[in-house]
């Protein structure tokens, strides 16, 4: 575990829990430089006990050749104009090919890089990464948020399919995005980054991804990057996202450092006092990141005050379920901060 992590631990253990949250500029986020301005006034309005840098979505896919209409944005994605995997055939590709753009990551380590430098030696920094069934997801033409339609114009694409037509060439794919990725960890970490928020978006979900497959095509490479950041003793922050993504089976993982969920959603585990399943894993969650779209203020603080209470005397990091809406109001995120007030 990074230094800065460690110390902010034993700093707050028994006193408080920590708090942080994120959200997307996507005004600003082709830019590095403007996002990193962004992301640095953010902390130092707010205060957060870490950062989590939130690079724009599609990064990762610009990488390995998507192209996107980075002025025309629905929610947090640009709109796709070209995407590389559209039907199983198109995975040969990856065994054709090794000369990738890495401009599109290495800009993400210069952004996380002057944060570092905007805020300072003491606070920790994660910066975010998609696992490589993710980025496949995202090359496939495919939206990988849980819940996201498929569009009947990209069937041949789905993951189901990629996977039922040609499992060697996802493999052989999933192998070029790990080294990839591999190497954006390491340059990454060596610049005075804490670690990563890991994401698998909706894989944890088994109407999404079965538990065969998940542990076929994404546990075996999700390991081969959490052991490249612990080889550089990086913090491991893991996600999984929607309304049925089953934190419980990855508590058993012994890379990871936290686990991170929507707990407030009604098919997800909540936030109880007694959670033996975590594994000695650290709970991140409390606030239903929805709330934060319009002036809820008061059911903000409630929930954060009752995920406090709950979690009293245990290492826990309070924060919205996921990344905060694009149209968030300073009220709003001013009561989570309130929830600790007297703690």
């Amino acid at each position: 575990m990074s230094n800065r992590f460690e110390k902010l631990l034993i700093d707050t253990r028994g006193k408080r829990p920590l708090i942080s949250t994120w959200k997307h500029f996507v005004t600003v986020e082709n830019d590095y430089r403007k996002l990193a301005d962004a992301i640095i006034a953010f902390q130092k309005k707010y205060e957060w006990d870490f950062i989590k840098v939130n690079p724009r979505a599609t990064y990762y896919a610009e990488a390995f050749g998507n192209i996107y209409d980075k002025q025309n944005y629905t929610d947090v994605l640009p709109e796709l104009i070209d995407y590389q995997i559209k039907n199983a055939r198109d995975l040969n590709v990856f065994s054709q090919k090794n000369d990738f753009n890495y401009d599109p990551l290495y800009e993400q380590v210069l952004l996380a890089k002057k944060v570092r430098k905007g805020v300072g030696d003491n606070i920790p920094i994660l910066q975010t990464l998609f696992s490589p069934l993710c980025v496949l997801t995202f090359l496939a033409g495919h939206n990988p948020y849980p819940g996201v339609d498929k569009p009947k114009s990209k069937r041949e694409s789905e993951l189901k399919v990629l996977i039922r037509e040609n499992p060697q060439g996802v493999k052989k794919a999933l192998e070029k995005i790990t080294e990839f990725l591999k190497k954006y960890v390491k340059d990454t970490l060596d610049n005075e980054v804490d670690g990563f928020f890991y994401s698998i978006f909706g894989h944890g979900d088994e109407t999404e991804l079965s538990a065969n497959d998940y542990a076929e095509f994404s546990a075996p490479y999700d390991n081969q990057i959490f052991e490249t950041i612990k080889e550089k003793n990086g913090i491991v922050m893991f996600h999984t996202c929607g309304p049925a993504s089953h934190p419980e089976k990855f508590s058993q993982n012994r890379y990871i450092d936290i686990i991170h969920w929507a707990d407030q959603e009604k098919h997800t585990p909540s936030l109880e006092k007694k959670m033996p399943w975590l594994n000695g894993k650290i709970a991140a969650g409390g606030v239903d990141q929805n709330l934060f779209k319009d002036n809820n203020s008061e059911l903000i603080l409630s929930q954060a005050k009752k995920a406090i209470e709950m979690r009293q005397d245990e290492n826990f990091i309070l924060t919205a379920g996921c990344g905060l809406p694009v149209i968030t109001s300073a009220e709003s995120i001013w009561a989570l901060k309130k929830a600790l007030i007297n703690k």
